[in-house]
Formats: C-alpha cells, structure tokens, sequence
C-alpha cells in the first residue's frame, strides 16, 4: 500500500510541475497612456496622443465620435462636461486615462443653422419627431436621366422620377404595404442623436431583404420585414461641392432641383444627410446617405441611392434607379 501511494504522489506531482512548465505568460497591460487637450478654440479641440504604449489605441470623445488616430479635431457645439478617454491594448490588455473636458458655451452658429432647426427643431427642443406622408405620392423611384422634367440639359446628375407609389390609405395601386407608413424618425440637435421606431416592422427592397436575412423574395417583391434598428444613432449635415454641370440652368426643376443656394455668398451646394449605424428611413436601398432636396418646418424631401448588393461598385450617377421620400412632421 505504502507503495501505491507514494507511485500516485509522484504521478501528482510531475502532472503538477508539468502543468507549471507549460503555462504561458501573455504580459502585463501597458501603462497608462497620456494626451494633450488644446482648447484653443471655445468649441473645437485638438487632442494629441503623447505616450501610448501596445499595439492599437482608441479614442472615445464623449460625444459619440470615436478614433484611432494619433491626433484628432473634435468640434463640440453645445455647453457640457465630456468624459475623454484613451485606451491603449496589448496581448497583456487594455489600460485606458480619462480627462474632463469643460464646453463652457454653445456655439451660436449651431443653434442659428436653418437647416438643423428644420430637422431637429431647434437648440430649444429635445427633438423632432418626422413620419411617412400617409398622403398619396409619398415614396417614389427613378433611374437617373439625361433631362430634367423640363427637357432640358444632358447632365446625368439630374433625375426624373418615373412613378410614385401611391399611399396604402388611398386603396390604388402600386402601394407600399400599410405598415411601411406608421414608422417615425426622431431628430435631436443635441448630441446629434438620431432613433428609428418602426414599430417592430421595416420596409426592404427585395435584394437587401434576401442579403440580410436569408429569404428569398421575388424580383422586384419588395416587401416589410421584422427589423430592430440599430439604435441609437447619429446623423451629420455634410455641405457637398456641386459639379460644373450642377451649376448650370439646365438645374431648374422646382423641388428636385440638387442644390441649395447661400443667401450671404450665392454659392450652391448639396446638402447630405448620414445617419450611423447602418440606419435607414422609410425603405432599405442598402444605403444610409439621403440628399435633402428640400426641407421646411412642416416637409422633407429626400433623395438615395438604391445600391445592388451584387454590384457593390456601381455608384453615383450610375446608379440603375433612385428612391425618393416625401416625410413630414409629427403634429
């Protein structure tokens, strides 16, 4: 017996020291990494990277914006405390330095921009609410065309729309299905912040409905979906620099017309809304860049492209159709 026992202490104890001989260390995490904040603007910052150690670093601005870049601008419009933060990784982890970052003033310019209040209602509201125009004409499709609908020019930039979709209210046909119709879009200034509630529901075009989720609709059968967005969400107006063939007469077709004009400079630009997240209003084209190609308090029209997810590279003015959205506010 005394032998057995010793024969199994021994087996314990090479399997013990075995396992010791064979573990690996990954290391330890870096130390903390260090920035510097140059607030030499009362809204805009420029953060710097002044040690960090590993192989990636990540930024977290506190406003929703993220980076990886060794230096990086951030413009904060709106008055508040913002939590910094920096974090450096390695095969040992992650260490991460915060910093408090004080906006003592909000930018005036943010809360006087036309186009910000129309979409979001203003430095003075939490947010707005848009919705599908249940009147009839509320979504539409179109290739892009060689005339606008005057028949002038030959600049592919300009589109005609070739039908609307009539609303499901109305009873005629073609419809969207009821349900894409009940879906609303909340616009807040503050924080840029952006929420899809569909209700449960959402409106595909066919080809993304097979992509996304593995179905297998008819050419052409666009169709609702169960869908829960990506929420929550950012939006960003982009002023986009317009093509010599924009600037042109031929761009003169009331609502459709691409561009928008400076009162103060009487420059034309383009105006271009992004939401993050993969997020969509009203229909998925497999896009989430809308061009606003007017805007009121009461009434959005937007224009996107519908991509093909078999032809990823095909873009722009090349693009086989277009979509087009009527929305309005939620009273």
């Amino acid at each position: 017996m005394s032998r057995l026992i010793l024969a199994v202490s021994v087996a314990a104890a090479t399997m013990m020291f075995g396992c010791t001989e064979n573990t690996v260390s990954i290391g330890n995490p870096p130390p903390e990494p260090n920035f510097t904040v140059n607030q030499s603007d009362p809204n805009t910052i420029i953060f710097t990277v002044q040690s960090a150690e590993g192989f990636m670093i990540n930024w977290d601005f506190g406003n929703g914006k993220l980076s990886q870049k060794n230096a990086d601008t951030l413009y904060y419009p709106f008055a508040d405390t913002y939590t910094v933060s920096l974090t450096a990784s390695n095969k040992g982890g992650a260490t991460t330095t915060k910093k408090k970052i004080i906006i003592s003033t909000t930018d005036p310019k943010i809360c006087a921009n036309q186009f910000s209040t129309f979409l979001t209602g203003g430095c003075g509201a939490p947010n707005k609410t848009w919705k599908i125009d249940s009147a009839d004409n509320a979504i539409g499709n179109g290739p892009p065309s060689p005339k606008d609908s005057l028949g002038n020019g030959t600049s592919s930039y300009n589109d005609q729309i070739s039908y609307w979709w009539r609303s499901s209210l109305t009873g005629d046909k073609p419809a969207p299905p009821p349900r894409a119709l009940d879906d609303e879009y909340l616009f807040g200034l503050k924080g840029f912040t952006f929420k899809n509630n569909c209700h449960g529901d959402f409106y595909f075009n066919w080809k993304w409905c097979n992509k996304f989720f593995g179905t297998a609709q008819a050419t052409y059968a666009d169709t609702i979906h169960s869908y829960t967005p990506n929420n929550p969400a950012m939006w960003t107006l982009d002023v986009d620099s317009v093509t010599p063939e924009d600037m042109s007469s031929k761009d003169s077709t009331l609502w459709k017309t691409r561009f928008f004009t400076d009162s103060a400079t009487g420059k034309r630009f383009n105006l271009l809304l992004t939401l993050s997240n993969d997020n969509y209003i009203g229909y998925c084209s497999g896009v989430s860049v809308y061009q606003i190609l007017r805007i009121n308090a009461d009434t959005m029209y937007l224009r996107h492209e519908l991509a093909d997810p078999d032809k990823p590279s095909v873009t722009g003015s090349n693009r086989e159709e277009w979509r087009y959205l009527r929305l309005v506010t939620k009273k």
